[in-house]
């Protein structure tokens, strides 16, 4: 991805899927779309349990990667905030 959203800070309730932006497509709420081409129409959704710990699990084709380490698709990986 291009970090040009590096730093960026996106509050969610519950859950949140991540997509790439398509401008003929209508936004649907709890999606975050992404402007950037090596993003997966479904890329991930990131869940939070009632304790406060955070998963993404992996959906799209291109892998998705937190602090460089590659996912296991569609493994659900717990991470830390802020990485």
């Amino acid at each position: 991805m291009c970090g040009c959203n590096a730093g960026r800070r996106v509050v969610f309730y519950e859950g949140l899927q991540v997509g790439r932006f398509d401008p003929d497509t209508e936004p649907a709420p709890g999606v975050l779309y992404v402007d950037d081409q090596s993003v997966s129409s479904r890329h991930c959704v990131i869940t939070q349990d009632r304790d406060g710990r955070c998963f993404v699990r992996d959906l799209s084709l291109n892998g998705t990667k937190i602090d460089n380490h590659r996912l296991v698709p569609g493994a659900e990986t717990e991470f830390k905030v802020g990485a």
